[in-house]
């Protein structure tokens, strides 16, 4: 499956108003941290056999971000890493602005709900806009007729984003109210999709001004391996064949067969590497390479679309990086044995002397 089949629905909305557990209840499993992420993350899914990917974006008012645009900048940079550059001429997905019900619409989210208009156009929201109530818990009336009721601010994003609305009780343990809420989720997607503009297209000037953050980000990348270990410098020649222009351009065309067989010896090695537990700075250091490695695999699978060895990349990645931690763990607990038995003869040692200088005099 390649990167532009894949939907992304970007969540969008102020700390606490449970855009997390959104996901969480989106993905039908538990995987996104409450009310504890100041940066984007996301997580893959697949719904009727389509994968798309959740991106859970920082939250507006989060601390340090005054307003919305450092938060939506940071999350198009998230997303920009997930995807191919060329792909910023239009990623596919959906903006999902999540309120939650009973609390006011504040002047953050006023000013980052311009600010993403700004960014995709002011039509985006009409076009590719969907606006989720939470805490339906606490809902005691009839929702359709709630949102045509409503005035003033939620009035406005309500029309704003098409008339579609849809309401979350993301506490509920009762299937058929879970079942039934996802069902309206994502039949407002379809809906979406079907009108044939789920293309979320950029504003030029901040492509431009992604690709050249993002082009940052790779010479940081590989300043920071040439001045790790003369041992990882292998990986920095990997870095260096790429031009930044081959980067904007996409990542190289892999065969499936090929990163089936670079999967497979990887995760030969964090098994070798879980097995062996000789001591020694090299065992060290290999260690680290083969994590690093998995590394630039992740990213070549994510290039490739190889939805297959998601994860699995992301466990192996896991293990390894928890394997060097346990390594050099084990390295400093032998170095303080090894200082403690050094201490203890030289405390017998200095006591014989002391006690054959006794009998002497």
């Amino acid at each position: 499956m390649s990167e532009p089949d894949i939907l992304n629905v970007i969540l969008v909305g102020r700390t606490g108003n449970g855009k997390s557990s959104c996901g969480n209840t989106i993905l039908g499993k538990e995987v996104f941290l409450r009310n504890t992420q100041e940066k984007a993350t996301s997580q893959l899914g697949e719904v009727s056999g389509k994968p798309f990917r959740v991106v859970d974006a920082s939250g507006i008012g989060d601390t340090g971000k005054d307003l919305g645009t450092i938060n939506l900048i940071d999350t198009l940079k998230f997303i920009m890493q997930c995807t191919h550059l060329d792909e910023l001429d239009g990623v596919r997905g959906v903006i999902v602005v999540v309120v939650k019900h009973g609390q006011r619409f504040t002047g953050q989210e006023k000013i980052a709900i311009e600010e993403i208009k700004r960014t995709f156009g002011q039509g985006c929201l009409k076009e590719v806009g969907l606006l989720l109530f939470t805490y339906g818990d606490s809902f005691d009336c009839n929702f359709t007729e709630w949102c045509l009721n409503q005035t003033g601010d939620f009035k406005n994003l309500y029309d704003e984003c098409g008339e579609r609305c849809i309401l979350f009780n993301n506490v509920t343990k009762d299937p058929a109210t879970k079942g039934e809420q996802l069902n309206n989720f994502w039949s407002k997607v379809e809906e979406i999709q079907g009108r044939g503009n789920s293309l979320l297209k950029l504003d030029p000037m901040l492509k431009q001004r992604l690709l050249s953050d993002h082009q940052h980000s790779i010479d940081q990348y590989k300043n920071d391996l040439r001045s790790n270990n003369t041992e990882l410098s292998k990986i920095d020649i990997k870095l260096n064949s790429q031009s930044v222009q081959g980067l904007i351009d996409g990542y190289p065309p892999n065969n499936a067969i090929e990163l089936e067989q670079r999967l497979r010896l990887l995760s030969d090695k964090v098994k070798a590497m879980e097995n062996n537990s000789s001591a020694g700075c090299s065992q060290l250091m290999n260690r680290w390479t083969t994590y690093v490695d998995i590394l630039e695999l992740q990213k070549h699978i994510a290039a490739a679309g190889a939805s297959d060895h998601f994860q699995e990349v992301d466990s192996l990645q896991a293990r390894a990086v928890t394997n060097c931690y346990l390594y050099e763990s084990r390295m400093f607990i032998r170095f303080v044995i090894a200082v403690m038995f050094g201490c203890i003869v030289a405390a017998i040692l200095v006591y014989v002397l002391c006690f054959i200088a006794i009998k002497v005099q």
